[in-house]
């Protein structure tokens, strides 16, 4: 798994996932959390490029590592969604071989014209920022990064298989707009699928994502894809989740052994809604 994270274009700190990195590790997946050049220091639009080289290293050096070079996967947070889905769909069509076997997105970015919309009723300013950081203009110029308008002009046959990992309580991308991009997806023939987390936010995922005992049930979605044991469904439908009550217990004493500050961290979201 190679896990793309979220820095807003602009920042990349992996360290902040090496407890994620670790747990996964511990389940027998090969993890590679790389670092890439961001803005200012190379253009938004081509920070995939960095990605794009590292899984053309990584297939090449596979065995060095014990990975298997026809199982990677591409996991992505937020902004790292987009950056995992254009890495994808160049992937796949130029001569690399072998292809990326799927990509999966956390709480992810797939519509930026959407995302400006949404900020631009927010805030302009951030609005504003999110054209210069592209050297777009207007919405309309941001579709060439844009990763849904990319993938439906992808033959689906370059296009590996998509998994959508999304919080219902999530404020800038809302789940209903992911539901409604996986459907255009699966009718243009994408193998893709959701994954629903009820009343996570965008905060909570990353909270989850960052900290030392991640959310029991995401490790375990995560380690089932990476083994290719979850479950198959109908493209474009909803995943059926892989956890089990069993797993659920677990999720409680993950729970139990973070500190005092976490747990009220977890209880403030959970009752009032998240951010």
């Amino acid at each position: 798994m190679v896990f793309i994270q979220d820095g807003g274009w602009t920042a990349c700190k992996k360290e902040l996932y090496y407890g994620l990195a670790a747990r996964l590790s511990r389940r027998g997946i090969v993890v590679v959390v790389p670092a890439y050049k961001t803005h200012p220091r190379t253009p938004p639009n081509n920070i995939h490029k960095d990605i794009l080289r590292l899984l053309r290293w990584l297939t090449v050096n596979a065995r060095t590592y014990h990975a298997d070079r026809q199982r990677i996967f591409l996991v992505g947070h937020g902004t790292g969604v987009q950056l995992s889905l254009l890495t994808a769909i160049e992937a796949g069509t130029v001569s690399m071989q072998p292809k990326v076997a799927g990509v999966v997105g956390l709480s992810g970015i797939y519509d930026l014209p959407a995302l400006y919309e949404t900020l631009r009723r927010r805030d302009r300013f951030r609005a504003r920022a999110l054209l210069r950081l592209f050297g777009a203009s207007n919405a309309d110029d941001l579709v060439a990064y844009s990763p849904l308008q990319q993938l439906l002009n992808t033959p689906p046959r370059c296009v590996p298989r998509l998994w959508f990992f999304h919080g219902t309580h999530d404020s800038l991308v809302s789940f209903k707009s992911v539901c409604n991009d996986v459907a255009r997806l699966a009718g243009a023939g994408i193998p893709v699928s959701y994954v629903a987390y009820h009343r996570w936010s965008r905060l909570r995922w990353l909270m989850e994502l960052t900290h030392d005992v991640p959310d029991a049930r995401l490790l375990d979605e995560l380690t089932m894809l990476a083994k290719g044991l979850h479950a198959s469904n109908a493209a474009g439908q909803q995943a059926a989740s892989t956890s089990t009550p069993i797993e659920a217990n677990d999720a409680t004493h993950a729970v139990q052994r973070r500190d005092w500050h976490w747990r009220l961290r977890e209880w403030t979201l959970r009752h009032l809604g998240g951010i």
